[in-house]
């Protein structure tokens, strides 16, 4: 039996500051569970179009209120529903269930990588979820095909110098704001040697992200 504090979710919206009381194992659509939360809270949740309890980091559970009385709720749980994902390209297809996203895309990935494709023009079409739970799972199947297929050393070298760009315009940005900070310091008559360290540690950080950039820029051409 778990009894304790949970988040009350009504059509996507969290209320915190619940408590329930449910059986912690083999949790189906004939177990039942309480639910202390303030009336109007649990009025709302029984007109509601999905009702769903939070606990913690694990999947929210799917719940229906059966009966109110005095700001306790007794409800059932509903089954899950599963979600489809049919993986497919013209001469390969695979088709994963699962109750939650992230159950499904790891069935999908692991179904993408024993199946050895390298050519790409996977199709996903996924069953049971929501438009946005659909197209996150989609982005994900994409996100693994782009993974699987073989780079070439220059697409790496371009990568590399693109996070290196933006790690130089990050650093630039941190190097002029303790420049101003130490010389406001400087300009009201009160040095700070931690401030001047810190700008010095910076700059020699930025001068080495540049010798680096200098370096990948370097090895473009050859390859």
């Amino acid at each position: 039996m778990f009894s304790g504090e949970c988040v009350l979710i009504i059509d996507g919206r969290r209320f915190g500051d619940c408590t329930s009381a449910m059986e912690e194992r083999d949790v189906s659509a004939r177990s039942f569970g309480f639910l202390s939360a303030p009336p109007k809270l649990l009025e709302r949740a029984r007109a509601a179009q999905r009702v769903e309890i939070g606990l913690g980091d694990q999947p929210s559970i799917g719940i229906k209120i059966l009966a109110i009385n005095c700001g306790i709720a007794l409800f059932t749980f509903l089954e899950a529903a599963l979600i489809r994902v049919t993986l497919s390209t013209r001469h390969w297809m695979a088709v994963v269930e699962g109750a939650h996203v992230r159950e499904v895309c790891i069935r999908a990935e692991r179904q993408l990588c024993e199946s050895g494709l390298l050519d790409g023009g996977i199709s996903c079409h996924v069953l049971g979820a929501d438009n946005q739970t659909a197209a996150a799972i989609s982005e994900y199947i994409s996100s693994v095909e782009c993974s699987m297929m073989p780079i070439s050393p220059g697409v790496i070298h371009e990568m590399v110098l693109a996070s290196l760009e933006r790690s130089i315009a990050r650093a630039e940005q941190l190097v002029s704001r303790q420049r101003q900070h130490v010389d406001t310091m400087e300009g009201l008559g009160w040095p700070d040697e931690l401030s001047i360290r810190v700008l010095e540690n910076l700059s020699m950080s930025l001068t080495l992200l540049n010798r680096h950039r200098d370096i990948i820029r370097q090895e473009l051409p050859s390859i």
